[in-house]
């Protein structure tokens, strides 16, 4: 096999990154976005599709049979002024890519122009995907899958940035839940209104939601299993005009994490039954409403196994380690359907340097020379998934 690092040019990762940076769109509004992406594949001498409209995938075609792997970068930014005082700073007011995906999104290109160069050594495909709208409830990821235009996929691997991690460093949550399922609940409590002064003559739904607020606090701590990092968070309570009206409604919705699915079924219907039995209890009436938003990410044990392989080649077995469970979500779990997943952590820098602000933070920012390391892993992984043989 042919050399390859020397054909990884930082300065054109940074270049794009830098770009998208500067020039970010909000989920669903990717359209500048994928056509840079498209025409920087193009120039690279691969052709594209898109599956949705501001989605984009490119095909690496191996010389010889084999399997496939999916690597996703995820394209869109967020709804927030970008605080970096930096010459690359967002050109767009109130929006700006504080989670890393102009990061992820430029490593992947690098990684696809490295790849085309490579197609003699690999067997089967590689499969490039740029997927819109990860930041919205909705996400981006199912109607890529739902498409039915990515085909047939062995194995699929994203990266995400880490902030406060060093620059080239990685971590990897060998097997099991590596992000939280989220989802979340609505409860309307009806009761009848009145008086202040006569409670008696009105059934108060403030008493009946905050004895709900508090049975609630048992789902976690008693009837989940003790060693899963699980929340439930009521977020808000509304209701009444006046302090001396009794009103005849209060509404309640919270923010739900599991990390199993038998906790994630378990919680739900916890929620529900204490909800409506205090709602019972109290002559009040329950309304409640459900949320799936995202499952949680499963890191398959064997691929995963594998990924810590290449990047141990790569980095260095100093510079990769085990991730502990993340509570945040990605919708990248949607490629769960297709086939086993990898979910990799890299260091976005450390606070020492700048570079510890948190993803969503106003002023986050990455150490750019994470982005070599994060392509590294990318093309070796690829290299040594596609060495296997289509029945290897």
């Amino acid at each position: 096999m042919k050399e390859w690092l020397p054909l990884i040019s930082d300065s054109r990762i940074v270049k794009d990154r830098r770009h998208f940076h500067q020039n970010p769109e909000l989920s669903g509004q990717e359209f500048a976005t994928a056509d840079y992406i498209e025409k920087q594949l193009q120039t690279a001498g691969l052709s594209a599709f898109r599956p949705v409209p501001t989605g984009v995938v490119a095909v690496i075609e191996g010389a010889h049979a084999g399997k496939t792997l999916l690597i996703r970068a995820d394209i869109d930014a967020l709804p927030m002024q970008d605080e970096i005082q930096k010459p690359y700073r967002s050109k767009v007011a109130d929006v700006a890519h504080t989670c890393g995906h102009d990061a992820h999104t430029a490593m992947l290109l690098e990684t696809a122009r490295v790849l085309r160069l490579l197609e003699d050594d690999i067997f089967g495909k590689v499969l490039l995907v740029f997927q819109p709208s990860e930041e919205v409830r909705e996400g981006g990821a199912l109607p890529m899958v739902e498409s039915a235009m990515l085909g047939k996929v062995d194995a699929a691997l994203a990266l995400h940035i880490q902030p406060g991690k060093p620059a080239g460093q990685v971590s990897i949550r060998g097997e099991g839940a590596a992000t939280t399922a989220s989802d979340s609940f609505y409860i309307t409590v009806t009761g009848t209104g009145g008086h202040g002064a006569m409670p008696d003559k009105a059934v108060d739904p403030i008493v009946v939601g905050a004895e709900i607020v508090t049975a609630l606090q048992t789902v976690i701590s008693r009837m989940c299993p003790p060693g899963e990092t699980n929340v439930l968070t009521v977020g808000s309570f509304h209701g009444g005009s006046a302090y001396n009206i009794i009103p005849a409604q209060v509404k309640l919705s919270g923010a739900i994490r599991t990390v199993s699915h038998a906790s994630r079924a378990l919680v739900r219907d916890a929620i529900e039954r204490i909800a409506s039995n205090v709602c019972a209890a109290h002559r009040a009436v329950c309304d409640f409403q459900f949320d799936p938003i995202t499952p949680a990410v499963f890191n398959d044990a064997v691929f995963s196994t594998m990924v810590r392989q290449s990047a141990e080649t790569v980095l260095g077995r100093h510079n990769v380690s085990d991730a502990p469970l993340s509570s945040a979500s990605e919708d990248f779990s949607r490629f769960g359907t297709l086939a086993p997943l990898c979910l990799v952590w890299l260091g976005g820098g450390e606070g020492k340097d700048g570079f510890g602000f948190a993803n969503h933070h106003p002023r986050f920012d990455i150490d750019e020379r994470t982005l070599f390391s994060g392509v590294k892993l990318e093309v070796q992984t690829a290299l040594d998934f596609c060495a296997q043989k289509a029945d290897g």
